[in-house]
């Protein structure tokens, strides 16, 4: 894989006299990494509500078919009530336990839409911010030289 890198103008130009640019800069990236700090548990806090690609062993999303269907029909069900029961007292009441039902299946839809979503992500943000520290240390350390 080839990254591009950009360095101020008097790094840049030592780099481009060195006869083996290639090794060096690998070189200096490797010693760089070596003291970049892990994120700390904290720092992973600050993120708790990020969206991450599943982990190692985590399911993806169950077929959702059949809660869809279960969905749609408890919607028919609601309608069918109404439209039996307008202008009676208890129309609401009835009704009720078919919304509470309803709201279960809908939270249960959401976090497989959202663990179908999970299964898709291939970038992991822990490992972008990771990144990016390792490339402001290197950066800092060639600043400095």
């Amino acid at each position: 894989m080839r990254i591009s890198i950009t360095f101020p103008d008097e790094i840049a130009r030592k780099v481009c006299r060195l006869s083996d640019r290639d090794a060096f800069v690998t070189q200096a990236v490797e010693a760089a990494l070596v003291r970049v700090p892990e994120v700390s548990k904290e720092e992973e806090l600050d993120f708790e509500d990020e969206i991450l690609p599943l982990q190692t062993g985590e399911e993806g999303p169950a077929d959702m078919d059949a809660v869809t269907r279960e969905i749609d029909g408890l919607y028919d069900q609601i309608r069918d009530l109404i439209t039996e029961r307008a202008g009676d007292p208890g129309l609401k009441a009835a009704i009720r336990p078919l919304q509470e039902k309803l709201r279960a299946l809908q939270e249960r839809e959401a976090d497989a839409m959202e663990l179908h979503f999970r299964a898709q992500l291939v970038f992991d943000p822990r490992e972008g911010r990771k990144l990016l520290a390792e490339l402001e240390e290197m950066e800092r350390r060639l600043g400095r030289q």
